[in-house]
């Protein structure tokens, strides 16, 4: 099926026909289109919308009975409550590059706008379906063009950008945002007059078609477009015009390649050649070593190749007072320093009346002359200016690019063709700065190989965060050392980074003279401020700096404005790791006191959000958290001090379910493990034993928990009789209640059933006792899967629904999630499973909660299993086992093991199932895994109906089996390859 372009269909015989535009074809691309499967009623509902809808599901049944007499029977998949286009498809080819990342493989299965020229069925309207798919559809193609061209310019291939330009103007000609790239490509590749009669053809048929001029931003390139070539000059000794090329004054000139920045300079040089007065002024603002005057120089470059006009240079790194920059500038327009009038006044004579791009490199030592530049802005009309400094020149009419890490997100700013996100896609999270450590790196060990050190490299660009200082001078050092000695040397000290590089200017020589610079600058106050705000290692608030630091908002917007700080958010503030550790470094004696401070706000942050994690705001703490995990990790070693103890227990107790909802069950166990055990080694130091708090007992009860997820009974069972004894000790009924409770689970995971009931009955009675619903929910959930696991599906079912009903009343998403999810696992109605087991994963995912995602999508899958869908339970398991692999916690893993041999059986791949089966079954008692006599009795009864399959086919016997990660490996592998598990 074709659908880009318009309607097409290839039959057996391969060639294709353009499909007539009846219902028959409408019904086949709608499928198409979806991405998935359809349900009947909203198909029924599209197709006849004026029809009530029991008519329009009997329209529907007879379309149906009739398209089966026809060829595209064989590519439709028709069931009972939903219909699927089987075929294969243009769309599906272009949204399968998309995702694949392969931006060009897109562009080429991309033939045109959705449908393009296909009448709609007579006296039936899609044109709302049409049009908002048409639309997302194009979004869609518009990133992946100027992704690809991006990547075509990042390699320095105008050319190659031009072609792909030229095929989406034609199968777009009425795109002005192509046009207007396009326009831009044209121009650094010099071809001025081919850029003109482009937008005439343009603006001749936006008049035609739609009685409408060109856009202004468009209308603006008119005038310079019917200049000549070769643009007017400064004048010369005799006052005329010198017919000449733009002359690049002053430029820095480079032997090494651009590197990134690409969205930057697209942006910049939108800014600069702007027609609007308003943007005559850019600062390009940023920390030192992030790469302005690189920027600023190519830059320059690019602006002269595209508007023909001059450039001035003028480095002020050396220059001290305003005067000095006056006579710099006056030697750089050829004029004598001595004369009769002054400075300011022949500088505004000297500069000429024709326009100039006047580029001032490192501005910020000189502030108190800026006040210059609008003077000279205001004198000459024609003049733009681009200055470079660490901080901006707060004026009105300065426009301002921040720039921060080669690879930030926020870096490459929102405009048409930008290639933010490129480098984000997974594992390549620092595409850019791998580039330039990479290209830089060759140049100083002609054999260095990139693709042998990837790791490496990988590493190196996270340390340097994207800053490109930090990049080259790590990789100055390639050729003495290896990438992994450079990524463990700067593991250990940032002071690695320095060059003796003779063409490297003295200030740029080391990281730490670049730090330095800064840190002088700074008044004494702002020093003792900055120096504060480093034990802050995740994005803070004006709040957290004034209580952890006794910042004020006003020291911190002046230490941003100095680009010392970053804004990663709205209200936030953030740092360069490498500029916090040399912040670090001046604290001195003050160290202790913050560290301090630090735990103790962490602390008091964490306490304030454990009762957020139960209820109604859940999703929104578990990301609050999480975006404040490094200082909450930072502030539990800080605890582990035995000074710290008690705030260690607290701090460890109050993100047990922070943990927990996030897969970090071995950090929380092992955080907690410490905590107690320096309680209790104090304990026995003072021979008064440790004493009993609530913060023992809830320590140790969040311990047991871990320890009983991660599979370690005996440690659990220890530590839940320990938190019995402190909890009673203390009276506490809810504490006592959810030791019951997890007692409950662990017996009934071992198949206890007896005593697990026992337990969970006692934590029921308790949370009546204390009237908390939250409680008595949780234990009704858990008792339904004790009566699940004794085939009492009644009682589950009972059970289950009333521990959703509460759980929906207190507001507790992810009681709600599990409640729906274990609803599925009793109910006989497929449709009903799927719909349960969606709404669980929807919830699940907008938690963050990876352990109950990966139970849903293995749900999922043997769900899709059921129903025939094969490919779609393969990527549900997928899923699961990147979940699984992600938490490094394998009790789960033989149920999905058994979904992949299950799957294995369906396409006729025994010997594959029989291994995943045996790995399953080999693992009982090992690793934490213990499996449940139902889950047994399944995979023994699956790996005989392998067995009798491989003696029929008389096909190779398994080996000796294999142990869980080699078996998840496998299953991962089959999945994600060519050979990936298929009927073919």
């Amino acid at each position: 099926m074709q659908v880009l372009g318009g309607l097409n269909f290839s039959g057996p015989e391969g060639s294709f026909s353009r499909l007539t535009a009846g219902v028959n074809g409408w019904v086949c691309a709608i499928l198409a289109v979806s991405a998935g499967r359809l349900g009947r009623e909203q198909l029924a509902e599209l197709l006849w919308p004026d029809l009530t809808p029991a008519a329009a599901r009997s329209a529907l049944r007879q379309r149906l009975h009739r398209m089966k007499q026809t060829p595209l029977a064989s590519n439709l998949e028709l069931s009972e409550y939903e219909l699927a286009w089987t075929g294969e498809s243009d769309l599906r080819d272009f949204r399968a590059a998309c995702a694949a990342g392969d931006w060009e493989r897109a562009l080429g299965d991309y033939a045109g706008p959705l449908l393009q020229g296909v009448p709609f069925p007579p006296h039936q309207d899609l044109s709302g379906w049409l049009e908002e798919e048409r639309s997302e559809l194009h979004a869609e193609y518009l990133r992946v063009l100027w992704r690809a061209v991006r990547a075509r310019e990042e390699s320095l291939d105008d050319r190659g950008a031009a072609s792909l330009l030229w095929r989406a103007a034609d199968l777009h000609p009425d795109s002005s945002e192509i046009v207007e790239e396009l326009l831009r490509c044209l121009l650094r590749l010099g071809e001025r007059q081919e850029a003109r009669l482009l937008l005439l053809r343009h603006a001749a048929r936006l008049q035609a078609s739609y009685g409408v001029g060109l856009p202004a931003v468009l209308e603006a390139w008119l005038p310079r477009l019917e200049t000549s070539a070769q643009p007017a000059a400064w004048p010369s000794a005799s006052g005329h015009p010198a017919a000449r090329a733009a002359q690049l004054n002053g430029l820095p000139g480079y032997l090494t390649t651009f590197v990134g920045r690409r969205a930057e300079l697209r942006r910049a040089l939108g800014l600069l050649t702007d027609p609007q007065a308003s943007s005559r002024w850019l600062t390009l603002s940023g920390p030192g070593g992030i790469g302005k005057t690189r920027l600023a120089t190519e830059l320059a470059r690019q602006y002269a190749e595209q508007t023909g006009q001059d450039v001035l240079f003028v480095e002020l790194a050396a220059l001290g007072t305003q005067r000095q920059l006056l006579e710099a500038l006056l030697l750089a327009l050829g004029e004598p320093l001595e004369a009769a009038k002054p400075p300011q006044e022949r500088l505004l004579e000297a500069l000429p009346q024709g326009s100039l791009l006047l580029v001032l490199d490192n501005f910020e030592h000189l502030m108190e002359a800026s006040a210059l530049l609008p003077r000279l802005l205001l004198a000459r009309p024609e003049l733009r200016v681009l200055v470079t400094s660490r901080e901006r020149l707060n004026y009105q009419s300065e426009s301002v690019l921040r720039l921060g890490g080669l690879d930030d997100a926020g870096t490459d700013l929102a405009a048409p063709g930008d290639d933010a996100g490129v480098a984000g896609q997974a594992g390549q999270g620092q595409g850019r700065s791998v580039r330039l450590f990479a290209e830089r790196a060759s140049r100083a060990d002609a054999g260095f190989e990139p693709a042998r050190w990837a790791a490496a490299l990988e590493r190196i660009a996270r340390r340097c965060q994207g800053l490109p200082l930090a990049l080259e001078l790590a990789a100055a050092w390639v050729g003495e050392y290896s990438p992994d000695h450079i990524s463990a040397r700067l593991d250990a000290t940032w002071d690695f980074l320095h060059t003796t590089l003779r063409d490297v200017p003295e200030r740029h020589r080391s990281l730490r003279t670049v730090f330095e610079y800064s840190w002088t600058a700074l008044p004494p106050a702002l020093q003792q401020s900055y120096a504060g705000l480093a034990v802050l290692r995740s994005a803070f608030g004006p709040q957290t700096a004034a209580q952890v630091a006794g910042v004020s908002q006003a020291d911190l917007s002046l230490l941003e404005r100095r680009s010392l700080l970053t804004r990663p958010g709205a209200g936030l503030y953030g740092w360069h790791e490498n500029l916090r550790q040399y912040a670090l470094e001046q604290l001195g004696s003050r160290l202790q006191e913050l560290e301090d401070r630090h735990l103790d706000y962490f602390v008091r942050l964490a306490e304030e959000a454990a009762p957020r994690l139960r209820g109604m705001a859940q999703a929104q703490t578990l990301r609050d958290l999480q975006a404040q995990y490094p200082d909450l990790r930072s502030a539990l070693s800080c605890a582990l001090q035995p000074r710290h103890a008690h705030l260690g227990l607290r701090l460890a107790g109050a993100l047990h379910w922070f943990w927990y909802v996030r897969g970090y069950h071995q950090q929380g166990l092992d955080s907690l493990n410490a905590t107690l055990e320096l309680n209790a080694a104090l304990g026995l130091a003072q021979r008064g034993g440790t004493e009993v708090t609530p913060a023992l007992a809830l320590a140790l009860r969040a311990s047991a928990s871990l320890a009983s997820e991660r599979g370690l009974s005996e440690l659990a069972v220890e530590r839940f009789g320990a938190a019995l004894s402190a909890c009673e000790a203390l009276d506490d009924i809810t504490g006592q209640a959810q030791v019951w409770h997890g007692l409950g689970i662990l017996h009934r995971d071992r198949e206890e059933y007896a005593q697990a009931q026992t337990e969970l009955d006692r934590a029921g009675e308790l949370w009546e006792r204390c009237g908390d619903k939250y409680g008595a929910a949780t234990t009704f959930n858990d008792q339904g899967i004790l009566s699940a696991y004794q085939n009492d599906h009644a009682a589950a079912r009972a059970s289950f629904q009333r521990s959703l009903d509460l759980k929906r009343e207190v507001g507790d998403l992810q009681g709600v999630a599990y409640a729906l999810n274990n609803l599925s696992n009793v109910t006989g109605d497929l449709s009903e499973v799927l719909r349960l087991d969606q709404e669980s994963l929807k919830i699940k995912q907008e938690l963050g909660d990876v352990l109950g995602s990966a139970v849903s999508y293995i749900n999922l899958s043997s769900t899709a299993l059921q129903l025939g869908r094969s490919q779609e339970a393969a990527g549900h398991l997928v899923q699961a086992l990147g979940l699984i692999q992600h938490l490094g916690s394998y009790a789960l893993l033989p149920t999905a093991l058994l979904e992949a041999a299950r799957l294995a059986m369906q396409w006729q791949r025994p010997l594959v199932a029989l291994t995943l089966c045996g790995a399953a079954l080999h693992a009982d008692g090992q690793s934490g895994v213990l499996l449940r006599a139902s889950l047994r009795a399944k995979l023994s009864e699956l790996s005989a109906q392998a067995r009798a399959a491989l003696h029929e086919s008389e096909g190779a016997r398994p080996g000796d089996p294999l142990d869980l990660p080699g078996a998840l490996d496998l299953t991962l592998n089959l999945l994600n390859t060519d050979q990936a598990l298929s009927a073919d």
